[in-house]
C-alpha cells in the first residue's frame, strides 16, 4: 500500500500542476520536486504527462478494489481475501499497469539523477551552500523505487491466491479489506506530510546567496522591553551579514506591531544601525503581517527604486513557503536561512504548522494575482 499510495501521490501531483500550467502562465510547481530543464521544452510536458498518468494508473486498482469490496457486501456476496486476490483475477491488467508503471519510472530516473549530480556540483564549487546537505532529489528516488520494485515483484510472481468462499475466509477478507483501505489512506497522508517537511530541510537549508539589490529579512516576535526573539535576531543578523559582505545594497525590514510599544521593524532597525549599517540603507515594511504581505511589499519598495532582485532571510522551515509566494511576484527572489544562534524551543511545533501553510500557498498560487 505504501508503494500505491507513493505513486498516486507523485502521479496527481504531477498531473494536476500540468493541468494549471496553460491556465496560469508561469506556473510550474513541478519543479518542486523535478527539475526537467535538461530536456527540450516542446518534450517536458509530454514526458511528465505519462510519467503521472503512469504512476497514477498504479494506485487506481485500490480504488477499484474498494468498489468491488463494498459491491460484493451489498449483494451479499463473500468478500475478497484482499487486494492481492483481486489484482490476480486480471492477470492481464495487473501486468499492464505495472509495466507502464515501470516505464514511466524509467523515464524519470535519468533526470533526477542529473538532478542530484547537478546538486552536489553546484555544492562542491561553492555556488550554493547548505547546511543539510541532502539533495531532495534523492528523497525522490528513493520514492521512485518503492513503486517501481514492487511492480518488478508483481510481474515476477506467478502464484494466484486462492479465492475463499467460508465465512471465515469472508470475515478475513472484511477485515484485510478495511486494513487495506485504512493503510492506504495512512501512507498517503504520510506523503502529504512528508513533501513540505522534507522541502524544509533540503530546499529550506541551502543557501543561495547571490549579489542581489537587497535583503528582506521576515518580522517574527519582539518583546515588549524591545529584545528580539531568538527567530528575529538570526534573521537580522543573518541580513547584517549579507549587506557587510556586499551581497546586497538595501535591508528590507518587515514586520508587524511588537508585543509592547516597540515595532519588530523598529528593533530590526536598531539592531542593523548598531551593527554598522547606514539609515539610508534600511528599508521599513511596517505592513508586513504575514508571509504573502511581506513579499508584496518588498517587491513593491524595491520596484520603486528601480530595482527588482531580493535575498528572502528567514528561519530554515519558513523559505519554502516564502518562494512559493516569490514565484507569483514580478521581483527575482533567493532564500538565504538565518544562522541560527540556537535550535528554537519550539521547532517541532513551528516545523507541523508549517506543513498545512504550506499546502495553503501552494493551492491559492495559481489563482492568487501577481504582485509588481
Amino acid at each position: 500500500m505504501a508503494a500505491r499510495a507513493t505513486a498516486l501521490f507523485l502521479g496527481s501531483f504531477t498531473l494536476l500542476n500540468l493541468a494549471l500550467a496553460p491556465i496560469v502562465p508561469g506556473f510550474d510547481a513541478n519543479i518542486w520536486w523535478i527539475d526537467d530543464r535538461i530536456l527540450p521544452s516542446f518534450l517536458r510536458p509530454g514526458v511528465l504527462l505519462i510519467c503521472g498518468l503512469g504512476l497514477t494508473l498504479y494506485a487506481l486498482p485500490v480504488v477499484f478494489y474498494a468498489g468491488a469490496q463494498w459491491t460484493r457486501r451489498r449483494r451479499r456476496q463473500s468478500p475478497i481475501p484482499d487486494i492481492d486476490a483481486y489484482m490476480f483475477a486480471y492477470p492481464n491488467w495487473q501486468r499492464l499497469i505495472n509495466r507502464v508503471l515501470i516505464v514511466s519510472v524509467l523515464l524519470l530516473v535519468p533526470i533526477v539523477g542529473v538532478n542530484i549530480v547537478r546538486y552536489y556540483e553546484l555544492l562542491h564549487t561553492g555556488e550554493i551552500l547548505a547546511r543539510f546537505p541532502l539533495s531532495f532529489s534523492l528523497l525522490v528516488l528513493i520514492g521512485l523505487m518503492v513503486p517501481a520494485g514492487q511492480a518488478v515483484r508483481n510481474l515476477r510472481c506467478s502464484v494466484r491466491p486462492e479465492a475463499g468462499g467460508s465465512s471465515q475466509s469472508g470475515v478475513r477478507g472484511m477485515r484485510a479489506y478495511v486494513r487495506d483501505i485504512l493503510r492506504f489512506c495512512f501512507y498517503g497522508l504520510c506523503a502529504v506530510f512528508l513533501f513540505p517537511l522534507a522541502q524544509m530541510f533540503c530546499f529550506g537549508y541551502t543557501d543561495y546567496r547571490r549579489p542581489a539589490d537587497a535583503a528582506v529579512a521576515f518580522g517574527a516576535r519582539v518583546y515588549a522591553d524591545g529584545r528580539l526573539s531568538t527567530a528575529v535576531y538570526d534573521r537580522t543578523r543573518t541580513a547584517v551579514e549579507l549587506y557587510r559582505a556586499g551581497f546586497v545594497r538595501y535591508l528590507i525590514f518587515s514586520g508587524g506591531p511588537g508585543d509592547g510599544g516597540i515595532h519588530e521593524t523598529a528593533a530590526m532597525r536598531d539592531y542593523a544601525l548598531r551593527h554598522g549599517v547606514p539609515a539610508d540603507r534600511i528599508l521599513l515594511d511596517p505592513a508586513g503581517l504575514d508571509t504573502e504581505s511581506t513579499v508584496r511589499n518588498s517587491c513593491a519598495l524595491l520596484r520603486s527604486r528601480g530595482a527588482d532582485s531580493m535575498l528572502a532571510v528567514s528561519t530554515f522551515y519558513h523559505l519554502p513557503r516564502i518562494k512559493l509566494t516569490i514565484q507569483r511576484s514580478a521581483c527575482v527572489g533567493y532564500t538565504v536561512p538565518a544562522r541560527e544562534s540556537r535550535i528554537l524551543r519550539l521547532l517541532p511545533w513551528y516545523l507541523f504548522r508549517e506543513v498545512p501553510a504550506f499546502w495553503y500557498y501552494y493551492s491559492v498560487a495559481p489563482f492568487a494575482p501577481r504582485y509588481h
